[in-house]
């Protein structure tokens, strides 16, 4: 919660997105969440229960 406000006050207090690392913290996030996702359905045993 405290990341998403440091980010919501960077973002609305004027200074400029500098939009060329934009794709490497999406990029990021996106291994993140996949590896999460990855180790959460080998973990549950069940990965169709996982993922519904």
């Amino acid at each position: 919660m405290m990341a998403y406000a440091y980010i919501n006050a960077l973002v609305f207090s004027g200074r400029r997105l500098i939009v060329p690392s934009l794709p490497y913290a999406l990029g990021t996030g996106g291994v993140i969440a996949g590896y999460s996702v990855t180790d959460g359905v080998r973990l549950s045993g069940a990965p169709i229960a996982y993922t519904v």
